[in-house]
């Protein structure tokens, strides 16, 4: 990976903390907090690895006449969506295996 590339991923970090900590403070409403800490360290995990994938993918993929700039201008746009899409289909599973039925009488 070049030096650009890195420094364009460390400069978009905080936008990628601000996407994890709405991901871990957007609970289900009727799930308990200690029901999904495994599920949302794998979920943020898989994040951090796709990302890391894609960054990878488009600096080794041959861009034409995008060379320099462009290529950290890449990395950052295939970042800043795999990152979050990763954590909406987190957002959307865990949604699915943890919310519970509301009991019947309250």
């Amino acid at each position: 990976m070049s030096v650009p590339v890195l420094i364009s991923q460390l400069i978009m970090l905080p936008v990628l903390i601000i996407f994890t900590w709405i991901y871990l403070r957007s609970r289900p409403a009727g799930v308990p907090a200690r029901n999904t800490p495994r599920f949302d360290a794998v979920v943020v995990a898989a994040a951090v690895l796709f990302s890391v994938f894609g960054l990878i993918w488009v600096d080794n993929t041959d861009t034409g006449g995008a060379n320099g700039v462009w290529k950290s201008i890449l990395s950052v746009i295939t970042t800043f969506h795999i990152f979050p899409f990763v954590l909406c289909a987190g957002w959307w599973f865990r949604r699915r295996r943890f919310d519970r039925p509301p009991t019947p009488g309250t």
